[in-house]
This record gives structure tokens, sequence and C-alpha cells, in this order.
């Protein structure tokens, strides 16, 4: 990574939030039907929520 964040948005943040929405996209590709668009925007939402307070 280039350049470390401070405060509560470093890197692991960073790639935290990257893995998440990755995953979320593999599982959206190779199983469209597990999650509804509600569900998928709560999951997102809660996401970012708590790895950035």
């Amino acid at each position: 990574m280039a350049a470390s964040l401070s405060g509560p948005r470093d890197a692991t943040t960073v790639v935290l939030l990257y893995l998440a929405m990755n995953w979320l996209i593999v599982e959206r590709l190779t199983l469209p039907d597990v999650f509804g668009e509600g569900e998928i925007h709560k999951l997102v939402t809660s996401a970012v929520e708590r790895l950035l307070p």
C-alpha cells in the first residue's frame, strides 16, 4: 500500500472494506439470489458504518 491513512481510516480499514465489497460482488455474481437488493444495501451500509465510525 502506498501511504497509511490516519485516524479510523487506516490501511487496515481500507483493506477490510476492499475485501468485504469484493466478497459481496463475487457472491452476487455466483449466487445472485442469495441476497436481495435491500439486504445488499443493508450489508454495505453496515460494513461502512462499522469500519468508519
